[in-house]
């Protein structure tokens, strides 16, 4: 296998299987108990490349075949006891199926099965209802859309999508009877996999009418970035898919314990909130829309879809405001198509258990104890909201630091003396304020 240029690694197993299932244009499934990929992301990469495997063989050696097939080197450190596959496993597939993949155009099964049964070749099926209702919206530019209450869709996708492709359809039936009247109009077909109880149109269903309408507008093969017509937009619909991955309280034990059984490589960091939003956000990212991290120069980005994007976390109590990433790296990103962008959740830091959860860490990190001059560590967190910042290029940056949303932050030298790069902070009241660069805000569910 020769490797693929700018290939980012997946910094968590979470990760990895959220991208290893994008690859394989199949819907995601999360990691089992103790953090433990399922066989279906094996078998779903095995079916994306058409190769024949044994759906009985045990993962490694799922692994091993695929790993085979694929020219990657396929080395003890791929599994561990008890058949599961590492992080490095999961790498070595994704590198290697990202890279052949790329010098190929081929639709997986699911996605032929379906263009099959719809009649309608070249369509690229949405993998999760998120991604589905916002790229309806999207062909009548209707503005961006979210899931209502137990991730169903709201029936304003479909009543925009008659709309604004101008169906005789009446709007006022209920959600699975007017889904059925757009398909008729549109010439798509109508199965009853397309719906369930409770007035709910199914994943498939939405996929149905989301390619009829593509179809209509000579617009197949687009995929979610095409979604989005503005930063604003992808933000709205990036805070959507986070609001429904994050908990509504995060303890610091079952946070960290997450990380480490995932071998999430940051995970025995001390201000493990803003590293687990990143832990669990990359995840979310690219199972409801794909995409994934993105290099830039020698700075890795969280996630980019059409915009680049960094999350970022921030406890209320403290200053008002954030440092960001490294002055240059910023001004990097900012040359990339769709600018730049930086996703901060906001909560209520917990300090109630901080002397025995800083004890419990240095013992999981195998740190010495703790002594006066220690920082008392956060042992819980209450996220309460998201925020979206973008900038556009380098000089809507010196403009938004003119006006006061952005400093730029001198750090103290390295322990070996040398200098530490500045580094950019965000100041909430003005990037908040009239004129400011908040694109996008949502405040998170607490159920």
């Amino acid at each position: 296998m020769v490797p693929t240029e700018k290939f980012l690694p997946a910094a968590s197993k979470a990760e990895a299987v959220a991208r290893l299932y994008a690859l394989a244009g199949a819907p995601p499934e999360p990691l089992g108990p103790g953090s433990t990929e399922k066989k279906s992301v094996l078998l779903a990469l095995a079916r994306r490349l058409n190769l024949p495997v044994d759906d009985h063989a045990a993962k490694p050696v799922l692994g091993a075949h695929l790993a085979r097939a694929l020219d990657a080197e396929w080395t003890p450190a791929a599994w561990s006891r008890g058949s599961t596959i590492t992080l490095h496993g999961l790498n070595t597939l994704l590198e290697a199926a990202t890279f052949e993949l790329h010098q190929r155009a081929v639709r997986s099964a699911v996605e032929e099965a379906f263009a099959e049964e719809l009649g309608i070749g070249g369509f690229r099926p949405a993998r999760s209802k998120l991604e589905a209702v916002n790229r309806i919206s999207a062909l009548t530019r209707s503005g961006p859309q979210d899931l209502g209450p137990g991730s169903k869709e709201r029936k304003s996708v479909l009543v925009d999508l008659a709309t604004g492709l101008s169906l005789d359809v009446d709007t006022a039936l209920n959600k699975v009877d007017l889904g059925a009247a757009i398909a008729a109009r549109l010439g798509a077909p109508w199965s009853p996999r397309y719906w369930s109880t409770g007035q709910t149109i199914t994943l498939e269903g939405l996929n149905a009418l989301l390619a009829a309408g593509e179809r209509r507008l000579g617009l197949l093969g687009q995929g979610p970035a095409d979604a989005f017509a503005t930063p604003g937009e992808e933000a709205h619909a990036l805070l959507a898919a986070l609001d429904g991955a994050i908990d509504a309280t995060w303890d610091g034990r079952r946070c960290v314990e997450a990380m480490r059984d995932a071998e999430f490589r940051h995970w025995r960091q001390t201000e493990w909130i803003g590293w687990h939003f990143e832990y669990v956000g990359i995840a979310a990212l690219v199972n409801t829309f794909g995409g994934g991290p993105k290099r830039v120069l020698n700075t890795s980005f969280d996630y980019s879809l059409r915009t680049t994007w960094d999350l970022k976390a921030h406890s209320t109590g403290r200053e008002n405001a954030a440092i960001l990433n490294d002055l240059d790296a910023i001004e990097a990103g900012l040359t990339e198509p769709g600018g730049l962008g930086f996703i901060v959740l906001t909560g209520d830091p917990d300090y109630s258990d901080s002397v025995a959860f800083d004890a419990w860490h240095r013992e999981q990190r195998s740190a010495g104890p703790a002594h006066e001059r220690s920082r008392a560590l956060k042992s819980g967190f209450r996220p309460l909201r998201l925020d979206a910042y973008h900038l556009q290029d380098q000089p809507t940056l010196e403009e938004a630091m003119r006006h006061g949303q952005f400093t730029v932050m001198a750090q103290g030298r390295q322990p070996d003396g040398n200098a530490r790069k500045p580094k950019l902070k965000i100041r909430f009241d003005a990037a908040n304020g009239y004129g400011g660069c908040r694109v996008a805000s949502r405040s998170l569910t607490t159920e």
